[in-house]
């Protein structure tokens, strides 16, 4: 090694409503739009912030809530094009939802 390395470029906040958390990686759809989950405590809600331009802006979807709260939510695409979202919830268990457009309902 020549002593070289590349590194990260400055931190850049991504403005969304207050009290919104993240505690997983984002994902890259097929159609090259990025989601993250998010989670907000104080209204046990769950969503995904959306950006369609390489992560330069982002828009908050979703108002994902069950009955026993929703924490650290994790998404993936399927192969069929939908996506799944896990949430553990404060009852133990886990629960699944499906947004057949890309995460905005």
């Amino acid at each position: 090694m020549d002593g070289s390395f590349k590194t990260w470029s400055a931190p850049q906040a991504a403005t969304i409503e207050p009290g919104y958390k993240c505690r997983t990686n984002g994902i890259k759809l097929t159609t090259g739009e990025f989601l993250l989950p998010v989670y907000k405590l104080a209204r046990a809600h769950a969503g995904v912030l959306k950006s369609s331009d390489e992560g330069r802006t982002w828009k908050l979807y979703g108002d994902v809530t069950g009955p026993a709260g929703q924490d650290e939510p994790i998404i993936v695409e399927l192969r069929s094009g939908a996506l799944m979202m896990v949430l553990p919830t404060r009852d133990g268990h886990l629960w699944k939802v499906i947004s057949e457009e890309k995460g905005e309902t």
